[in-house]
């Protein structure tokens, strides 16, 4: 593994803390009776992404180097690094501009407005978290599935890189198109924002590769992803 695919995802306590929030709090939203029949077959739905993206990122350790080293932390707890925090900070920034530039009111309505007025403001709140931390376990994992591939059968890593952000970034307009169907312009505003946040993965892990310290980059997008959509909540 270290000869073809220098790159690790160490899931370190920073990322499991959030995956065991949503581990906790999605079933609740299946079964509250305070949620509408909408928002607990959304949470149903957000719950199954989040375990197929932790077991594809298991699954994908486990094919290419035959145990866990892909996402083994070598310390529990990573901070990210001056560089990693100003790319997320980048790259929450661009999401945001890109937002207004495409269409903020429709975004702002399909994606706040129904939680506000169906559910209490603390369940909205979790909803809200939820669904960043659900969506970056997949895309994430999808992500990361076929950069690490990629770089196992030897591509460059512009290349890797570049196929899987566009890969995971069509994935996600197509899992986003019953919401957006009627605004195209959404669309591509989802597919911008997948652009971003893949490449805030995949560029945070390269700023602290080495050998001593494993990359602390799993995070980086869910945090730009659920920082956005609290954002988009309260908007």
């Amino acid at each position: 593994m270290s000869q073809k695919t220098p790159e690790r995802f160490p899931l370190t306590l920073g990322v499991l803390a959030g995956d065991a929030f949503a581990l906790v709090t999605l079933p609740f939203l299946g079964l509250s009776i305070d949620v509408t029949p909408d928002i607990a077959a959304k949470a149903t739905i957000l719950l199954v992404m989040f375990l197929t993206g932790n077991v594809l990122l298991l699954g994908t350790s486990l094919a290419l180097t035959g145990s866990l080293e892909l996402i083994r932390p070598s310390k529990p707890f990573q901070r990210f690094t001056e560089k990693q925090a100003l790319l997320i900070v980048s790259g929450f920034a661009v999401v945001g501009v890109w937002q207004l530039y495409v269409n903020q009111a429709f975004i702002t309505v399909a994606l706040s407005s129904a939680l506000a007025t169906t559910v209490s403001p603390a369940l909205a709140f979790t909803f809200a978290i939820d669904t960043g931390i659900a969506e970056e376990a997949l895309l994430g994992a999808f992500n990361i599935f076929i950069f690490v591939s990629l770089r196992y059968f030897r591509f460059g890593w512009i290349e890797s890189a570049a196929t899987s952000i566009l890969a995971a970034a069509g994935f996600f307009v197509f899992l986003h198109k019953y919401v957006y169907a009627t605004d195209p312009k959404a669309l591509l505003f989802v597919f911008a924002s997948r652009i971003v946040l893949g490449t805030v993965l995949l560029v945070s892990m390269r700023l602290s590769r080495s050998k001593t310290r494993p990359e602390a980059a799993i995070a980086a997008p869910t945090i730009i992803h659920v920082g956005w959509n609290l954002g988009t909540l309260v908007a």
